[in-house]
Order: structure tokens, then C-alpha cells, then sequence
């Protein structure tokens, strides 16, 4: 509240600056602001101004509760909003700002910080648990947003996270830098310098990570183990620069008529005699094409029964089928479901 009255009063606001209605926030009313993006985050609306009129005008975007919250005056609602998108900080504003280079975040990084405080006291960590990439949309112009055009959220900033059941325990924006130590004395990728440095936040050992091929590799999973936490990886990968060895790789056919005589077909290696990382199991499956697996959570390789719910046509009626699944690709679509 005071950078934020303070930044108002640098830019001459209320003293013939560009807000001369503009009167400093006290304490209720700036959370009542910021607590406003909470509701438009759940149902977003063409602008969040909109939610400052009745309900009854546009049952989609108004919103009662915070029409009332703010006075029940709209004019002035959007008006003091306007001041507040214009005037809030985070930080001093009397810091000098730091290079967009070094300091992507430096305008909000005290919120991030306590968002990942929070986030961590706030919940029990289970053993299982996933990594994989966020993206938090935005549309306008920002040097650091990135064009996604294969996620419905589309455009925005994207982020790697560590998910459990739903909720985000600890996350690490891309277009923020990796950690140079990590990257120099481990030989990894920045990719996987944020992982580590999301893996090292984690206060117990002996968790299970699964992963998407954007992050698994059998290299990952020997620095995921050889960490203080000793983290255990499993999940799909790519088959190139991976780790995955030659005598379990696939080809791929080209033809249909050839798919069913080589549809189903698994093979397996184990890693021997690695002080690290010793049993790390490397399966491909051929589906309608090959799919590698990459696990240290692995015992056996065998097919499970399993049962799903089909609708006949012709009956009109839902029935129960058996099908066959392999135990690896069960366990990590288990795994991933409950994580995530």
C-alpha cells in the first residue's frame, strides 16, 4: 500500500498529473483490487471492469458480489480500478529497475515469492507427483510471452511446475534464467536446471516424479536420484537423445496392413552395475506406433486385465469390456491422472 501511493504520488497524481481525482488507497480497498483478479481468473470476462456492474445486466460477466463490494457505484468502481492497474507496485518504486535480462519478474517477483511460500506451507506433499509446463495466457504485447499455438489457452507465459493432485506446490517461469551453477556442474540442459532447482525445494526424500518426453531422459533420472531428495522418475520419452538404448528401439511401419503383426510388441532393458542410477528400466510398446517408457519404479513388465464401459449400438445399452494393458503404461497413466 505505501509503494503503491507512493508510485502515485512520483507520478503526480491528484496534483495535476494524469489522475486529479486520484486519493491514495488505504489497506481494505487495495486487497478488495487485487483480490478482484481471483474471481475474473475463475470466469474471465472481456474486461475485468465488467465485473463491477449488476448481475442482472449480463448474467455471464457482471457479478453482484463484487458490485456491492466496491461501493455499488460502477462509475467509480472502474474508475478507482483504472487508478489501481496504473499505480500498483509490488516493490519500491524508488529501486532502480534492474535489466529485463537478469530480472524478468522484478516488478512482481515479491508476489511470486510469497505465492511460492504459501503454496509450499499450505499442503502435505504426497509421494507422487508430476512435472510438466503451465501457461498462463495473455494477449497483449511483452517481450517475454511466448506464441503457443498447440494449447487451447493460446498465447502467454509459460512455466514449469511441480503438480500434486491438482494444486501447483512450486513452479519456475521459463523466460526467467536457469540456474548457471546447476547448468555447469551438472552438464544439463536449462530445462532441466529448472527442474532441479524445483526437485531441491522439496523437503523429504524418496518422492516418485513422472514426466512427459519434454523432460524425461535416462541422464535426468540419474541427476534426479543423485539429488539430496533422491527423487525417482518414470514416464514417456523420445526415442533420440534420450538414453533409450538401440536393441529396444522399434521401426515404425509404414503400411496398415502391416500394423497388427507388430501392434503390441514390447521390449525391455535394465541398467546394470551404475552406482547412481542402477536399474533404470528403458520399454518401448508398439501402439500404432512406438512408445518408450524410461522408469526406476519398475519391478516386473506384464499385461493387466482391465475393464472399461462400451456402448452397443444396437442394444442401445452400456456393457463392460475386458482389455489388456501393459502394467508400465497403467501405472504412470495412474500416476499422471493423480498427480496432475
Amino acid at each position: 500500500m505505501k509503494w503503491t501511493n507512493l508510485r502515485a504520488l512520483i507520478d503526480n497524481a491528484s496534483l495535476g498529473g494524469k489522475y486529479k481525482d486520484f486519493t491514495q488507497f488505504t489497506l481494505e480497498e487495495l486487497m478488495r483490487h487485487v483480490g478482484l483478479y481471483l474471481p475474473h481468473g475463475l470466469s474471465p470476462s472481456p474486461q475485468i471492469e465488467m465485473k463491477s456492474t449488476p448481475q442482472h445486466e449480463n448474467p455471464v460477466n457482471r457479478n453482484d458480489f463484487v458490485h456491492t463490494s466496491f461501493g455499488g457505484n460502477v462509475s467509480r468502481s472502474r474508475r478507482r480500478h483504472h487508478h489501481f492497474k496504473s499505480f500498483f507496485c509490488s516493490v519500491d518504486p524508488r529501486i532502480p529497475v534492474p535489466s529485463c535480462e537478469t530480472h524478468p519478474n522484478w516488478k512482481v517477483q515479491p508476489l511470486l515469492k510469497h505465492m511460492a511460500l504459501v503454496s509450499q506451507s499450505a499442503i502435505f506433499l504426497g509421494r507422487n507427483f508430476s512435472c510438466d509446463e503451465q501457461t498462463i495466457g495473455f494477449q497483449g504485447n511483452q517481450r517475454d510471452k511466448q506464441r503457443i499455438t498447440y494449447k487451447k489457452e493460446g498465447d502467454g507465459f509459460l512455466a514449469d511446475c511441480i503438480c500434486s493432485n491438482g494444486y501447483t506446490y512450486a513452479f519456475w517461469f521459463r523466460h526467467h534464467e536457469a540456474s548457471k551453477i546447476l547448468i555447469q556442474t551438472t552438464g544439463c540442459s536449462p530445462l532441466h536446471a529448472r527442474v532441479l532447482a524445483l526437485i531441491s525445494q522439496l523437503l523429504d526424500k524418496y518422492y516418485t516424479l513422472g514426466m512427459d518426453n519434454l523432460y524425461n531422459s535416462a541422464k535426468f533420472c540419474r541427476l534426479a536420484y543423485s539429488t539430496r531428495q533422491k527423487v525417482i522418475v518414470h514416464g514417456v520419452t523420445r526415442p533420440t537423445l534420450r538414453g533409450i538404448p538401440t536393441i529396444v528401439k522399434q521401426e515404425e511401419v509404414k503400411r496398415k496392413s502391416e500394423l497388427e503383426s507388430v501392434r503390441h510388441t514390447v521390449k525391455a532393458a535394465v541398467l546394470k552395475c551404475d552406482e547412481i542410477c542402477s536399474g533404470l528400466v528403458s520399454v518401448s510398446l508398439y501402439d500404432t506406433k512406438p512408445v518408450y517408457f524410461l522408469s526406476m519404479v519398475c519391478e516386473n513388465i506384464t499385461w493387466i486385465k482391465k475393464m472399461r464401459q462400451v456402448y452397443n449400438t444396437q442394444e442401445l445399452k452400456r456393457f463392460k469390456m475386458p482389455f489388456y494393458r501393459l502394467n508400465i503404461v497403467d501405472f504412470t497413466t495412474t500416476i499422471w491422472a493423480m498427480s496432475t
